[in-house]
């Protein structure tokens, strides 16, 4: 990550071999995905519920430069989404989905977790 010199609230997250996505979303011959994980140090109200604006950009073998829409989020919208709609296959990110939610939200309640979407049945 640096920050874009021109501007000190845009941050710019280069790719890496450890985001790198065996999957082509793109599904164009010689195109290649990756994704970007963040890391949250203190874990308070104030860091979960701070709005971040996130674009993605493609660059073409030609050096052209394409930018995505903006997407707004703050990380508790996203956990909140991703739990409530089931977008988790384990119980490890099951129970952090909900840990981040509990900060924000601290009565929100738990609901159980679906084994039928894993591989092994317990």
């Amino acid at each position: 990550m640096h920050l874009n010199p021109e501007n000190s609230m845009v941050y710019v997250f280069k790719n890496t071999p450890e985001g790198y996505i065996s999957h082509n979303y793109l599904e164009m011959d010689g195109a290649h995905s990756y994704a970007t994980i963040m890391k949250f140090a203190s874990k308070s109200v104030k860091e979960l519920t701070t709005e971040f604006w996130v674009r993605a950009y493609v660059k073409t073998k030609n050096g052209n430069v394409k930018y995505s829409s903006v997407s707004k989020y703050t990380p508790v919208e996203l956990a909140k989404y991703m739990y409530e709609s089931g977008k988790y296959t384990q119980k490890i990110t099951f129970d952090g989905l909900y840990n981040i939610i509990k900060i924000v939200y601290p009565d929100y309640v738990s609901k159980k977790f679906d084994w039928r979407n894993t591989i092994y049945l317990p």
